[in-house]
């Protein structure tokens, strides 16, 4: 099985020291080495305050590149003691010779920071930084020499390719439309079409429609546009009285949610449904009755008059009529009904981060892509907003791809797959599969995938097929 890395840094080449380190005067605060492949650097950071040369004499500073069998010296610093200062001024040239960085004593630098490059060899690749102090006395007389080891280059680790994720801008929604849709189940009195408020549990069904409306109506940035309401009546009785009643009560209804509200004429949408044959079907569908199968067909048939229909059920099937009457059909005589309206766009990331607080649901996509886009990468937050996305908007192909990728990102290549069973076929969700494909151990799949996605534009899929280790 691979993994694929998806943060990395960037590693600092060679070792930088963290403690104080001297020879017998000069203080090595830090110090570093590193290679490009073509030159290798040495940084020495000097700490000169304490370095005291002889007034006859000169302390040299040399740092120097030390293999196991090769030895580089770098240009040195010299401090040199007033007596030696004008010798060697007079004679024109000093000990370190012409690439030398030199200093009267009380006049050098506090601190000095070094830095010499030479050619790379490839001995250097494990050579130790050292710092020479050399003291010299009258006559260019050698009298002691300190080696302090100060720094040392290793092979830096090769860091693992860092795939990088295609996330997808949604776009924006130009009218950000929603609804509610849900049902109520109002009692009338037999073969009445008065809607009366308190009757039975009327104060609890009316209270549904009116809590969904009042969910919109106390949000400032919500506008309700528009209401429906679809009356239906269950199979029994004459067809012609189920027309009456279902038309009567829908108006009912409807006529009271107007007065509540004061809508405007036309605002809310009346429908009714004299026989509830779909709501029927919907149940046999998905429940288990004997002869069920049957009774579906029955219930399908065109063929067969709505008036007739109910009672061919009942004399057909007897004993599951009489199950279905009392269990599924006062569940049919219901009212269904939606509530459109618009939400306002949101352009701002500080309210944006506000609403997804408290109503998610007004957010369109894009407003949420936004949001992510201002949280760190790869975070619990960044996860969190990617999957809210996908709660509210379940099949969005979008969502789904964008939260793959979020999966990937965090290494949850289980909850990637589930993501992208709805992330459609897009180049970028090509892509994702290739991620998934890898990490699961098909290369040659994961190959093809990255092909695939390439050739469609996905520049990230390019940077793969190079960044990737192929076996």
């Amino acid at each position: 099985m691979r993994t694929i890395i998806l943060a990395a840094t960037l590693s600092i080449v060679g070792t930088m020291m963290t403690a104080k380190a001297s020879v017998n005067s000069a203080v090595v605060s830090a110090a570093q080495l590193t290679h490009d492949g073509r030159l290798m650097t040495a940084d020495v950071e000097l700490a000169l305050t304490q370095v005291h040369a002889p007034a006859n004499g000169a302390i040299l500073l040399t740092p120097a590149i030390a293999g196991q069998t090769d030895t580089v010296r770098l240009a040195p610093v010299g401090i040199y003691g007033r007596t030696r200062w004008y010798h060697y001024q007079r004679d024109g040239h000093m000990l370190g010779g012409t690439d030398e960085k030199y200093y009267r004593q009380g006049e050098q630098p506090a601190t000095l920071s070094y830095r010499q490059s030479v050619d790379y060899e490839p001995w250097m690749d494990s050579a130790e930084l050292l710092l020479i102090e050399d003291t010299y006395g009258c006559c260019r007389r050698l009298e002691t020499t300190d080696l302090l080891a100060i720094g040392s280059w290793q092979e830096p680790a090769v860091e693992p390719y860092v795939a990088q994720m295609a996330f997808v801008v949604p776009e924006a929604e130009t009218i950000k439309t929603r609804s509610i849709k849900a049902s109520a189940f109002i009692t009338f009195k037999v073969n009445q079409i008065v809607l009366e408020p308190a009757y039975m549990n009327n104060p609890v069904e009316l209270g549904k429609i009116q809590a969904s409306i009042d969910s919109v109506k106390e949000q400032p940035d919500l506008t309700i546009k528009h209401v429906a309401i679809q009356g239906f009546a269950s199979p029994e009785g004459g067809y012609q009285n189920n027309v009456r009643l279902s038309i009567g009560r829908t108006e009912a209804l409807c006529s009271y949610v107007e007065k509540l509200y004061s809508f405007a004429p036309g605002m809310i949408e009346r429908g009714n449904t004299p026989v509830n044959w779909p709501g029927l079907e919907e149940w046999l569908e998905t429940n288990t009755i004997n002869d069920g199968k049957a009774i579906l067909e029955l219930v399908r048939d065109q063929s067969i008059a709505d008036e007739q229909r109910n009672t061919l059920l009942r004399q057909r099937y007897p004993s599951q009529y009489q199950y279905l009457l009392q269990n599924v059909y006062p569940w049919l005589r219901r009212s269904d009904y939606r509530i459109d309206y618009v939400v306002r766009s949101y352009t701002d990331v500080n309210e944006i981060a506000a609403v997804y607080a408290t109503a998610p649901g007004n957010l369109s996509l894009n407003e949420m892509y936004l949001l992510s886009r201002s949280v760190e990468p790869g975070s619990q937050q960044f996860i969190d907003i990617m999957e809210t996305a996908v709660r509210i908007y379940p099949e969005s192909e979008v969502a789904n791809l964008n939260a793959a990728f979020a999966a990937i990102q965090e290494g949850n290549y289980t909850r990637a797959e589930q993501r992208l069973q709805k992330a459609g076929t897009s180049p970028q969700a090509t892509y994702a599969r290739a991620l998934v494909a890898y990490q699961k151990g098909y290369a040659e799949d994961a190959r093809a995938l990255l092909e695939q996605a390439a050739a469609a534009g996905v520049a990230e899929a390019t940077a793969a097929l190079e960044g990737l280790t192929w076996e």
